[in-house]
């Protein structure tokens, strides 16, 4: 039976979303060459009784392909033209409709360049990774190109979870989500410290000795992720100067109850009952770190020193600027320019020792749970908020 013809068969580009209407470019002639390779994520382990493999899904596509567009091109292009199409379709729009989308504050993921090649039957969301002219003694008439793509998705599979991590990643207002999820981890928090009172009340301990050590820590999270989620939401997620600081004590304590409670919810022996208060604290400490580390920014400060502006010796020769009258008046500028500041939250030496003591893999962690409570205990005792 004779192949089906390829004839019509086109492999070409289209570019979708973001401002601006749809554009479609096909390559009226096909690649000289074209490579499709889809790896997969596979971690060998190999031991003295053979080898094992971890399998994690399939990996990110790679397309490769180049060509020539020809040098008459096609009835209303010349070659040259038809490079340039090709060129602004595959790089200069892709990037453009990203960054106009986000001036706009909507998602640049919405902006989508798709390869389509029915003659292979394969259809991926791509980014660009790089694009080449090349020039070729041989042809000099001929402008060929190489086209290097990562393949994002397959253009029809479902949207999976990576996706929406991906998408609030990119999220311009993602900083809102941020808020909302550290909100959520409160709630969590404060319900665990309720259920501590109510079995304290009935005489059973959660964690036996150490459940006033525990009780402690998380009641300090409480405090300072409440601090940092009001900080967040008045300021939309931008933190700078004394806030900088307490973010950055909060994602330390995150890191370390992340940790400590890792550890304890896999300790050997555990009782059944208190396997989910545990397990429920490792997850939400994590939720605030992941929460807080990928939706809210530190910003970065840059100093101006005009009030010293002209207190070097000679600066007002050729009409420059005069001695700085803070510097005449025997006054010091750099009071004023570094105002004293109250950070929002104090962290003993002790307390960060603490927490970069827990702040490392919970199995490392596993069975100390006399050496946890009182790192919890020595953190709780020394931040303040």
């Amino acid at each position: 039976m004779a192949p089906p013809p390829q004839r019509y068969r086109q492999i070409g580009f289209s570019l979708d979303g973001g401002p601006g209407e749809l554009v479609r470019f096909d390559l009226a002639i096909r690649p000289e060459d074209l490579t499709v390779s889809e790896p997969s994520r596979l971690a060998v382990q190999q031991t003295l009784a053979g080898a094992w493999v971890d399998s994690f899904d399939r990996g990110l596509a790679t397309i490769s392909l180049s060509g020539t567009l020809g040098w008459r091109g096609s009835l209303f292009l010349s070659g040259e033209d038809a490079f340039r199409q090709l060129r602004d379709t595959m790089v200069l729009a892709w990037h453009q409709r990203r960054a106009d989308a986000i001036d706009q504050g909507t998602d640049p993921t919405e902006v989508q360049l798709t390869f389509i090649d029915t003659l292979d039957d394969v259809t991926y969301v791509v980014a660009p990774q790089s694009f080449s002219l090349r020039r070729s003694r041989s042809s000099p008439l001929l402008m060929r190109y190489q086209i290097r793509l990562l393949a994002l998705s397959d253009a029809d599979a479902p949207v999976g979870l990576l996706d929406k991590i991906s998408k609030a990643l990119a999220n311009p207002l993602r900083w809102i989500a941020g808020v909302t999820g550290l909100g959520g981890t409160l709630g969590t928090l404060t319900s665990y410290l309720t259920l501590a009172r109510t079995y304290l009340q009935q005489g059973i301990n959660l964690y036996g000795q150490f459940t006033g050590a525990v009780n402690q820590f998380v009641g300090t999270a409480v405090s300072v992720f409440g601090a940092v989620r009001d900080v967040a939401a008045g300021a939309q997620g931008l933190f700078s100067g004394a806030d900088g600081l307490l973010l950055t004590a909060a994602k330390q304590i995150a890191a370390a109850g992340s940790a400590a409670f890792s550890a304890m919810a896999t300790a050997p022996g555990l009782p059944a009952y208190l396997l989910l208060p545990a397990t429920r604290l490792a997850s939400a400490f994590q939720d605030a770190e992941c929460n807080m580390a990928n939706s809210f920014v530190t910003g970065a400060k840059y100093t101006t020193f005009d009030e010293l502006f002209g207190a070097s010796a000679c600066s007002s020769t050729g009409g420059g600027d005069p001695i700085s009258a803070s510097t005449a008046a025997g006054l010091n500028p750099i009071v004023d320019i570094f105002p004293p500041v109250a950070a929002p939250v104090h962290v003993t030496a002790a307390a960060t020792a603490a927490m970069a003591s827990l702040t490392r893999e919970p199995l490392d962690l596993l069975g100390q749970d006399a050496f946890i409570a009182a790192q919890l205990r020595t953190v709780a005792q020394g931040v303040t908020v």
